[in-house]
């Protein structure tokens, strides 16, 4: 076995100090004794297969841990501790080293961390492995790691927990009934539309119209109430489109086209459309088809307006997540006042923006012209 072999550097001689510099000659005279002692003891053999044995074990992926006394217990005395001899026998290095020689004249403070017993490294202590792969600890072996959620989830991402999705695959069973044939129209799937995949009222026109354009013709049938949709069809495009979706992704797979990246206003026509018919603050507005028309303009130009920063005519996921829209939807389906939401669906701000602009249009024919 290899040992190391250190040679204690000579001592350097000691300038003659007097007067005011006598303490700071014995400092210096006890680092370098000090600095003599611990080289002496790097070079003992029992240090040497010390350190040999903790790299093996290091190595090996062992603990570190120094025993408290090396070499053999009753024979000689532990080279790990040269400062409890240099106390005991002071006479060697010429000098009182007692604790009370340069007692402080105010307490010190309390350290942070205990120190090292004199007599000796003790069991636990364990030394640096700096530029060696760490070791793994035993103890950790044996419990097992914490499970930590998930808490990150990429954009119009929620992941639903099992307890929920087979919560609300009850309801859908519930509102469309048992069979997998059972098909809803447009009255019906606005329950549906709330209570199970998490949307506005409103947009079951548009789940309707998403559906018959996304799944084979027969998805969507015409009865003397209105097109219908199955139930198998409803629960399949909720699964793969809305389950694991948050209510912006929802909001955005329902509005765009299948296949497409972005919601054009286009997109909007049938969601508002039925708002139109639905909505309690809107009534007035049923007999007035015009009038219906240039509201839908209206709020359709205040969305993107807003919301589409980069004046490219279409939304993104990133674009709906960032804005006021999602609050503006819930708060319109919730209540019957429509002129609550101030951002894009009020109709008084509808009607002072389309005065302005009919005094503007001299001519009336939707154009300004001045």
């Amino acid at each position: 076995m290899a040992r190391l072999s250190i040679e204690a550097p000579e001592p350097e001689p000691e300038p003659s100090l007097g007067g005011d510099d006598e303490l700071v000659g014995e400092q210096s005279s006890s680092k370098r004794k000090l600095d003599e002692l611990f080289f002496l003891w790097l070079g003992l053999p029992e240090t040497s297969e010390l350190v040999t044995g903790l790299v093996r074990d290091m190595r090996a992926g062992k603990s570190l841990t120094v025993p408290a006394r090396v070499g053999s217990p009753s024979s000689s005395p532990s080279p790990l501790s040269p400062v409890s001899r240099l106390l005991r026998s002071n006479r060697d290095i010429g000098g009182d080293w007692s604790p009370s020689r340069h007692q402080p004249t105010t307490p010190p403070r309390s350290p942070k961390s205990p120190k090292s017993p004199k007599s000796g490294l003790c069991a636990s202590t364990t030394l640096a492995t700096d530029g060696l792969p760490p070791a793994s600890p035993r103890a950790s072996l044996s419990r097992p790691a914490p499970v930590i959620p998930q808490f990150y989830f990429p954009p119009g991402v929620a992941v639903t927990p099992p307890q929920e999705e087979a919560r609300l695959c009850r309801r859908a069973d519930e509102l469309f009934g048992s069979g997998t044939d059972d098909r809803l129209g447009v009255d019906a799937l606005r329950d549906v539309c709330a209570q199970v995949a998490g949307l506005p009222r409103f947009f079951a026109a548009k789940i309707v119209d998403r559906l018959g354009g996304s799944l084979p013709a027969d998805s969507v049938e015409v009865d003397a109430e209105g097109p219908t949709v199955a139930k198998a069809d409803f629960m399949n495009f909720w699964k793969s489109e809305l389950k694991d979706a948050s209510l912006a992704g929802r909001v955005f797979a329902v509005l765009k086209r299948p296949g497409a990246q972005f919601v054009v206003p286009q997109d909007w026509h049938a969601v508002l459309q039925e708002l139109l018919e639905t909505h309690a603050g809107l009534d007035f507005l049923r007999d007035t088809k015009e009038f219906q028309a240039r509201y839908v303009e209206t709020v359709i130009a205040r969305i993107y307006y807003t919301l589409d920063r980069r004046g490219l005519g279409r939304l993104t996921l990133r674009d709906i997540e960032r804005g006021e829209l999602l609050a503006a939807l819930s708060l319109v389906d919730t209540d019957d006042d429509i002129n609550k939401e101030m951002h894009f669906f009020s109709y008084e701000h509808f009607y002072v923006l389309y005065c302005k602009f009919w005094e503007l249009d001299t001519d009336h024919d939707l154009e300004i012209n001045r």
